[in-house]
């Protein structure tokens, strides 16, 4: 299986000065910049060991990041909610297990 991502994370401070993970997603057709409070990582574990389908976790230029899954795809929403969203990017599972590695890595 290819992965859709190359998957890289740093530390760092997001704008409201609170300590951070910038997580990096690129591909040859998009790059994007995620950071996450470190002290909600395990609402993301949570979600990538599917014991729950939908958190509000991250932001990229203040926007919202949206993680959902919908039977097996799993979906990166940037936007205010669920239903009101401006971007979307499907993820596959191979991603998801990478992004978690590269977060437990820093942690």
């Amino acid at each position: 299986m290819t992965k859709l991502f190359d998957v890289s994370a740093e530390e760092a401070i997001y704008i409201d000065n609170s300590e951070s993970i910038l997580l990096k997603l690129s591909n040859k057709f998009s790059e994007m910049n995620i950071y996450f409070p470190k002290d909600n990582i395990q609402e993301f574990k949570d979600f990538i060991t599917e014991k729950t389908q939908y958190i509000k976790l991250g932001f990229i230029l203040g926007y919202s990041v949206i993680w959902k899954r919908k039977n097996s795809d799993i979906y990166l929403l940037i936007g205010d909610d669920e239903s009101t969203w401006d971007v979307c990017f499907i993820m596959d599972k191979l991603t998801m297990l990478d992004i978690l590695n590269e977060i437990e890595g820093l942690l």
